[in-house]
């Protein structure tokens, strides 16, 4: 089997089975996620007892994607530093040299 193959997996998160297809090479990448989406799940479960599944759930969904989008939110920021120091280095290359005396 090669790495970019696609396999089915089926995952468990809040006792919920949900079957998925994911490159070979991204079983344990899949298989983390999967551990830690569930784990979050369970110990809100634990924490907040009179909430049902549904609301668990939307709980979670929404941790993880406040976490995508703060990362995407650095991201961005981050590119563009570079693209500022990037063109800082392009405009006077001579004061971006090394001095090599």
């Amino acid at each position: 089997m090669n790495d970019s193959d696609k396999i089915i997996m089926t995952l468990n998160i809040g006792d919920q089975r949900i079957q998925m297809s994911s490159p070979f090479a991204r079983q344990e990448f899949v298989r983390v996620v999967e551990s830690e989406v569930d784990g979050l799940y369970r110990k809100w479960r634990k924490k907040f007892p009179a909430k049902d599944d549904n609301e668990l759930l939307a709980m979670v969904a929404y941790q993880f994607a406040s976490f995508y989008y703060e990362l995407k939110e650095r991201y961005e920021k981050a590119t563009d530093i570079a693209i500022d120091c990037l063109k800082q280095i392009e405009e006077d290359p001579v004061a971006s040299e090394i001095d090599e005396d």
